[in-house]
C-alpha cells in the first residue's frame, strides 16, 4: 500500500513539466480509446442496418405477426441513380401485420415515404416520381422503418381488389423480422474485422507508446528506489500507480469523445452509398467494457514492460548493448514479391496461365504477403538510409544531429510510422485498381443509352401486353420490344438485341456473354421469334426513349401505374450499382490512410514530446554552446518529418506499381488514382507534419540555461 501511495505522490510531483507530461498522457490515451471504440462500431452499425432491412424481405415464408393477413407486392425501383422501395399492400382484416416506422398502415389512397423521398418529392415534377406512388402522401415512415437516412421508401394502401388484379401480390401472414445476409454478407463482415483489426494494431501501440512516457527517467529513478531495498514487485506497483490518474483521465475523456464522435462517424461514412444512423453507430456493451478494463490493463503491461531492466538489477538501467544496424538484405523480402508479382504478370500476358486459374490467385497472394511483409522488415534500414542521406545532403549542424538521431535507433523511428507504410500501400494500390477498373471498358452486355428495362413482375399476359401498348403510344417512347422467355431460352431477333443491349448477334451466337442486364440474366439460348415463342411469358418490356434523364425518369413512372409490381432500370442504374461497392471501398481505405496517418501523428508528437523531455539536458547544454533555438527545433522536426514523409512516398510509389502490375494481370488499362487521393494522402502527411510542429515552442522552455544545472 505505501508503494501504492507513493506512485500517486509522484504522478502529481515534478512542478510543471510533471503536469505536462500527466495532460499529454491523458491526452494520448483519450484519442487512443476514441480510435478504438470508433472501430468497433463498424460490424455493429453493419449489423443494425441489416436489421432495419429485415421488413424489406417479406414474403409467403414470413413468420405470422398478427391475427389477420395481408396483400402484399413489392418492387424495387430507381429514380436519379438512386434506388427505390415500392410497397403496395391490402389489409384483409381489422388486424393486418403492422410496418416499423409507421403507427397505422395507409389506407387505399394513402401513401407513407421515407423524409428522404419526401424532400426528392419536392424537387422533381410529378409525372417523373410523384404520380408513381399512385396515391396522396399522409404518413411519414420513422425512423425504425429506415435502413438509413437517405433510403428512398413509398408505402401505398390499396383496396383487396385492386392489388390482386395487378398480378404478383402474395399473400403474407407477417413482416419479416429475421435480418439475414442480402446486404452485408459474412464475407463482409470477415472482411470489415480484418480491416478494424488492422486499423486497432497501430492505435494499440500508440496507447502503448504513451504510457511509456519518459520511461528511460522513470527507470533511473525507480532503479535508485529500489538500491535502497524495494522488491521488484514494489517497484512495479510504484511504476503502475504513478501512470493511473493519467490512464483513468484518458479513458473519461476518451469516451466522452467517442460519445461525441457518433453523430459525425453517421454523417461522414458511408456504406453501399448511404449513411447510418447515429444510433446504431454503437458499441456493444461487451465491448464497451473489455476497452474500458482492457486499456488499463495494457497501460500497465506496458509500464511493467518498460522496467525489465531496472527490475531485473538496480544497475540495469546501465547495461545496454547496441543492437545491431540493419542491413540492406531486409529489403530481399519486398523485392522477391515485387519480381514475382511481375513473374505472374508477364505469364498471364503471354497466356502460359489463365486469368481465372489457381496458379495465378496464388502467385498474386503470395506476392502480396511478400510485399507486406517485407516491407515491415525493410524499415528500419529505411530509415537508416533516410539518416545516410540527410547526413550526405549537408554539413549543417541541424541535418548533422538528426541524422545521428535517427542513425542511433532506426527500429524506434521506424515503429511509430509503421502502420502509414502498410496503409498507404495497401490503399494506393487499390485506389490504382479501382480507377483501371472504371476506365476500362465493359467486358459485358449492358443496355444501350436511352433504354429502359422493365421487369413485368409475374403481371398476367393480358396486362402485360395492353401495358406495353400503352407504353408505345407514350410520346417519350421511340420503340417498345417485348422480351419471351421460358426458363433459359429468350426468343429475340437478332437485330432487337442490338437495339437494346452493346451486344453484337453474329451468325453461330447462342448466348449472351458477359453479365446482359438482370431480366437476360441466366440465358443459355437464342432463339428467333416463332409462333410458339409468342406464347411464352413475357419476362421484360424494353423501352427505347430520348438519352436525357427526364424521359427515362416519365416512361418508369407510366410503367410502375400499369404494372406495380414491375422493376425498372437503365443503364446508368446498372453502371451505378456495378462501382458503387468498388469506390466505397475505395473511399474507406483513404479513411483508414488519413486515421492511420492522424495516430501515426500522435505518435510521433509524443515520441518527440518524450524525447524533448530526455533530451532536455544535452538540448541545454548545445543552446549554451552557441546553437540557436530554431536550429534545434529543424533538428527535431527533421528527425520526425523525414521518415513519415520517405515512408508514405515510398509506399505510394510501392502501391502504384504494384496496381499497375495487377491491373496488366486482370487484363485492364491502367490509370492513375484519381487526384482525391493524393490530395487525401497529402492532407493526412500534412497534418502528421502540423501536429508535430505544434508542439516545438515547447523547446524554448525546456532548454533555458537552468536546465543545464547538474545535481
Amino acid at each position: 500500500m505505501s508503494a501504492l501511495r507513493l506512485g500517486l505522490r509522484l504522478a502529481f510531483a515534478g512542478g510543471r513539466e510533471g503536469v505536462a507530461r500527466l495532460a499529454l498522457a491523458s491526452f494520448g490515451v483519450a484519442i487512443g480509446v476514441t480510435l478504438i471504440l470508433m472501430t468497433l462500431t463498424a460490424v455493429p452499425a453493419l449489423e443494425a442496418r441489416e436489421q432495419r432491412l429485415a421488413w424489406h424481405q417479406t414474403g409467403q415464408d414470413s413468420a405470422p405477426t398478427a391475427p389477420d393477413l395481408m396483400l402484399w407486392l413489392a418492387a424495387d425501383d430507381h429514380v436519379r441513380g438512386q434506388d427505390l422501395l415500392r410497397v403496395n399492400l391490402a389489409p384483409l382484416g381489422p388486424r393486418p401485420p403492422a410496418i416499423p416506422g409507421l403507427d397505422r398502415l395507409p389506407g387505399p389512397g394513402e401513401v407513407a415515404v421515407s423524409p428522404a423521398l419526401r424532400d426528392l418529392l419536392a424537387t422533381m415534377p410529378s409525372e417523373e416520381l410523384g404520380d408513381r406512388l399512385g396515391g396522396r402522401i399522409s404518413m411519414i415512415i420513422g425512423e425504425r422503418g429506415l435502413a438509413h437516412p437517405d433510403e428512398l421508401v413509398a408505402v401505398t394502401g390499396r383496396t383487396p381488389e385492386e392489388l390482386r388484379g395487378f398480378g404478383g401480390a402474395v399473400t403474407v401472414r407477417g413482416v419479416h423480422a429475421a435480418p439475414g445476409s442480402f446486404v452485408v454478407t459474412g464475407f463482409l463482415k470477415i472482411l470489415v474485422i480484418v480491416v478494424a483489426i488492422g486499423l486497432l494494431v497501430p492505435v494499440l501501440v500508440f496507447v502503448g507508446t504513451v504510457t511509456r512516457l519518459s520511461a528511460a527517467r522513470r527507470e533511473q529513478r525507480l532503479a535508485a528506489i529500489r538500491l535502497v531495498g524495494a522488491t521488484r514487485g514494489q517497484i512495479t506497483l510504484l511504476a503502475v500507480a504513478e501512470t493511473a490518474p493519467a490512464v483513468l483521465a484518458g479513458i473519461v475523456l476518451g469516451y466522452l469523445g467517442y460519445l461525441l464522435g457518433r453523430p459525425v462517424a453517421a454523417r461522414l461514412v458511408t456504406f453501399d452509398g448511404a449513411r447510418f444512423f447515429a444510433a446504431d453507430v454503437a458499441v456493444p456493451a461487451a465491448s464497451l467494457v473489455l476497452v474500458l478494463v482492457g486499456v488499463p490493463l495494457l497501460a500497465a503491461a506496458s509500464t511493467a514492460a518498460s522496467l525489465r531492466r531496472a527490475a531485473v538489477s538496480p544497475l540495469g538501467v546501465t547495461r545496454r548493448a547496441p543492437r545491431r544496424a540493419p542491413t540492406p538484405w531486409r529489403a530481399l523480402p519486398v523485392a522477391v514479391g515485387a519480381v514475382a508479382l511481375a513473374a505472374a504478370g508477364l505469364l498471364r500476358q503471354s497466356g502460359w496461365i489463365s486469368q481465372e486459374g489457381v496458379v495465378i490467385q496464388v502467385l498474386v497472394g503470395v506476392s502480396y504477403l511478400l510485399i507486406l511483409v517485407g516491407l515491415v522488415i525493410a524499415g528500419p534500414w529505411l530509415c537508416r538510409v533516410i539518416a545516410q542521406l540527410i547526413s550526405a545532403a549537408t554539413g549543417h549542424v541541424t541535418a548533422l544531429l538528426a541524422a545521428r538521431r535517427l542513425a542511433a535507433d532506426p527500429y524506434a523511428a521506424f515503429r511509430a510510422i509503421s502502420g502509414v507504410v502498410l496503409a498507404t500501400f495497401v490503399t494506393t494500390m487499390f485506389a490504382g485498381v479501382s480507377g483501371s477498373a472504371a476506365q476500362s471498358p465493359p467486358q459485358r452486355a449492358e443496355l444501350r443509352d436511352g433504354v429502359v428495362e422493365i421487369r413485368t413482375g409475374g403481371a398476367a399476359r393480358e396486362r402485360i401486353r395492353e401495358s406495353a401498348a400503352r407504353l408505345a403510344d407514350s410520346p417519350d417512347a421511340r420503340g417498345v420490344l417485348a422480351v419471351h422467355r421460358s426458363g433459359g431460352t429468350v426468343a429475340i431477333a437478332c437485330a432487337d438485341l442490338a437495339r437494346i443491349v452493346t451486344l453484337s448477334c453474329p451468325a453461330g451466337v447462342t448466348s449472351l456473354a458477359g453479365r446482359p442486364p438482370q431480366a437476360l440474366a441466366s440465358v443459355t439460348k437464342l432463339v428467333e421469334p416463332t409462333e410458339q415463342t409468342a406464347t411464352w411469358p413475357i419476362s421484360a418490356l424494353y423501352v427505347q426513349t430520348a438519352t436525357d434523364e427526364a424521359a427515362q425518369e416519365r416512361v418508369r413512372t407510366q410503367a410502375a401505374l400499369l404494372l406495380p409490381g414491375s422493376r425498372s432500370a437503365t443503364r446508368g442504374d446498372l453502371q451505378a450499382f456495378d462501382l458503387r461497392q468498388l469506390r466505397e471501398l475505395e473511399g474507406g481505405l483513404r479513411i483508414a490512410t488519413l486515421f492511420v496517418l492522424f495516430v501515426a501523428g500522435c505518435a510521433l508528437t509524443v515520441a518527440v514530446v518524450d524525447g524533448l523531455l530526455q533530451r532536455r539536458r544535452p538540448f541545454s547544454l548545445l543552446r549554451v554552446c552557441g546553437v540557436r533555438l530554431a536550429e534545434l527545433r529543424a533538428v527535431v522536426l527533421l528527425e520526425a518529418a523525414g521518415p513519415i514523409i520517405a515512408a508514405t512516398a515510398g509506399a505510394a510509389i510501392l502501391g502504384l506499381c504494384a496496381s499497375y502490375l495487377l491491373s496488366r494481370i486482370a487484363g485492364a488499362v491502367w490509370s492513375a488514382p484519381d487526384p482525391g487521393y493524393a490530395l487525401a494522402l497529402g492532407s493526412g502527411v500534412l497534418a502528421a507534419l502540423a501536429m508535430i510542429a505544434s508542439v516545438l515552442p515547447l523547446l524554448g522552455k525546456l532548454t533555458e540555461p537552468t536546465a543545464t544545472r547538474f545535481e
